[in-house]
């Protein structure tokens, strides 16, 4: 039980509170008696949902979990396989708030951008070359949707030797600015 001490019986902590006139009254104690086997019924009940908020103790509430964090029920899995289940799919990171973060740095960037979690937000521009000239915008954005114990962080994708050399021409290369080369500078 929670909230009390269980080292004594329900009905002696109910007797305890009552005025010292009824130390004798056998009805008293009786009445305390019954209230008390009620009352700790009404504990363990109290006790059991409680346990159904935490994953490392869930039971008849694990299928509700599972429901939550999009797993596909397994009855004929043990209840410490299914709560493995869920607790890795908790530890994943929700799609829907990778969908959203997705769409904000698309929204700014308009490119093909990959968000990941790996020691914090990692957000990928795939199909833009170079730092995009309102990552200020993109990042501060970004700040006010994740969590702020997550640290931000910003893949870029730059033009390297291979990505040029027998595809573009040297007049292209001249009008293509620095900050598309890796290590040719910009916020990178």
């Amino acid at each position: 039980m929670i909230f009390v001490d269980e080292n004594k019986p329900t009905s002696d902590r109910l007797f305890e509170m009552l005025p010292l006139f009824y130390t004798n009254s056998r009805i008293m104690k009786e009445l305390m008696f019954v209230r008390g086997i009620e009352l700790g019924k009404v504990q363990n009940v109290i006790d059991e949902v409680l346990a159904q908020l935490n994953i490392d103790t869930a039971t008849w509430s694990i299928n509700i979990w599972e429901e939550e964090y999009g797993v596909e029920e397994t009855p004929v899995n043990t209840i410490e396989e299914r709560r493995s289940v869920v607790k890795s799919r908790m530890n994943k990171g929700d799609s829907s708030y990778n969908e959203l973060i997705v769409k904000i740095a698309n929204s700014y960037t308009n490119g093909d951008v990959v968000v990941r979690f790996e020691n914090g937000v990692v957000v990928t521009f795939n199909s833009f070359v170079g730092i995009p000239s309102n990552i200020e915008d993109v990042e501060e954005i970004l700040r006010k949707s994740i969590p702020a114990h997550l640290p931000l962080l910003f893949e870029y994708r730059y033009l390297l030797i291979k990505d040029i050399h027998a595809v573009k021409t040297l007049n292209d290369i001249e009008k293509t600015t620095l900050n598309n080369f890796a290590g040719g500078g910009g916020n990178g």
